[in-house]
């Protein structure tokens, strides 16, 4: 079910970043774009119309990942996952908003991260309807 789905990485820490587009890719899924910032992610989520957005919470400038989120969700039903290593309750319930796909902490195993994807992969209604 890797192939060819379309995933973006939004993440500031350039060393996460690479670590993340190593594992999808190695196992099978095609990174279609990355973005360090929340306005970057919103401007390539809508140019690469994705199949997932892995998402960090908490990111370098105006715009966090949960607001970045938001903004994609005016034009966009694309399953997004959260990443962070921080949690709080205002933070749970600010991402509880935007109905998230799913919410890997950091840091993240492999398997932990691939199994989240494939759950928030399968369960998106664009996908569904391109294994019917």
């Amino acid at each position: 079910m890797n192939w060819p789905f379309r995933i973006i990485i939004v993440e500031d820490e350039l060393l996460v970043s690479d670590d993340l587009m190593e594992i999808l890719s190695e196992n099978g899924y095609h990174v279609a774009g990355a973005a360090m910032t929340g306005e970057e992610a919103v401007r390539v989520a809508l140019e690469n119309q994705p199949d997932l957005i892995l998402m960090d919470i908490t990111l370098k400038g105006n715009m966090d990942g949960v607001e970045a989120a938001s903004r994609i969700r005016r034009f966009s039903s694309v399953p997004i996952v959260f990443l962070s290593a921080h949690v709080d309750s205002k933070l749970i319930e600010r991402v509880r908003f935007v109905e998230p796909a799913g919410y890997v902490m950091k840091p993240f195993s492999q398997k932990a991260l691939l199994e989240t994807v494939k759950k928030a992969l399968s369960e998106s209604p664009r996908v569904k309807d391109l294994l019917i």
